[in-house]
């Protein structure tokens, strides 16, 4: 079988640090080809980094997002091509650290009669909108796997011709994301996927659940936005954040060598030491212990134990 994965990356200061090439030396099991397509500047270090791990390393202007990477790098083997020689076309991106374990028990269990599957289907809750839209019931696009059925169908060029420009990113959820599952399945094609939201409806569980998709879905992806996103509710995991947990679980089980985790968003920045420790401390321990509230609304990045991550690190 004859698979490529087209790999989109970007970094505002073009380096790729080693979670990308761990990911991809993972993937290269399941994969006879890897083509890393990225979005914006590459250092030269980066570069011959990439150039190790991938067979085909394409760099093109940041715009239109992954979207518009994938289809620039589909256009660059050829549509004919890709339908006469590939049985399956993986996408993925940078946006997620992998494998948390391995890769295989996902591959396994997808191993069967389906025309495209993804890693996560999301069921949005009522109401759910995005730019104005409502959500519909989708695959994530992180991760999505085309096999040849659709490669050798119409509809694979049609979708990628007619294709929006891609301004911001939500242009890229409204004309890509929710876009793409629903256009397929209604032609025909039958869609599948590793995990789901269903058990919470309306939570975008590979984002704010990791715990939950590492321990109970052997997940093998955490996404990077896990570690930095802003929600108007935090959760409490003792001491800190509620990501010690499955970073405990992740070192006590040594699925993942968390040190490329924690080097990447150091160095993006992305993840802060706070200079008001102590202020945060009173703010988790005082009230969530004390006033016993299980909820606290607040607006920041999430906090982990950085005892935790100073241990790791070393």
């Amino acid at each position: 079988m004859k698979r490529l994965c087209i790999y989109c990356f970007y970094d505002k200061d073009g380096i790729v640090d080693d979670y990308v090439l761990v990911c991809l030396r993972a993937i290269r099991e399941f994969f006879s080809e890897i083509c890393v397509v990225v979005n914006g500047n590459l250092t030269k270090e980066s570069g011959e980094k990439l150039k190790s791990v991938c067979n085909n390393l394409l760099l093109r202007d940041n715009k239109g997002f992954d979207a518009w990477a994938y289809k620039e790098a589909l256009c660059s083997y050829g549509f004919d091509y890709v339908a006469e020689n590939l049985d399956e076309v993986l996408l993925s991106n940078f946006s997620c650290f992998a494998p948390i374990g391995s890769f295989k028990p996902m591959f396994d269990k997808m191993d069967k009669t389906c025309d495209f599957w993804g890693h996560c289907r999301s069921y949005p809750s009522a109401g759910q909108m995005c730019g104005g839209q409502p959500i519909p019931e989708h695959l994530q696009s992180y991760f999505l796997l085309f096999r040849k059925h659709i490669l050798q169908s119409d509809c694979w060029k049609g979708f990628w011709k007619t294709l929006k420009p891609i301004n911001s990113y939500d242009d890229a959820i409204l004309h890509y994301e929710l876009r793409l599952t629903r256009y397929f399945e209604e032609r025909g094609f039958v869609s599948a996927s590793y995990t789901d939201n269903r058990r919470k409806v309306g939570c975008n569980r590979p984002l704010f659940d990791p715990y939950d998709m590492v321990v109970v879905d052997h997940s093998p992806f955490i996404k990077r936005k896990s570690f930095f996103a802003k929600s108007k509710t935090w959760e409490f995991y003792a001491p800190y954040s509620r990501y010690n947990e499955v970073l405990r679980y992740i070192s006590d089980h040594n699925l993942y060598d968390l040190r490329l985790i924690f080097s990447n968003l150091l160095r993006t920045g992305d993840f802060v030491f706070p200079k008001l420790m102590t202020w945060y401390r009173i703010k988790y321990l005082v009230l969530g212990k004390i006033l016993k509230l299980k909820r606290y609304k607040i607006k920041m990045k999430a906090l982990p134990d950085y005892r935790f991550i100073k241990q790791c690190i070393k």
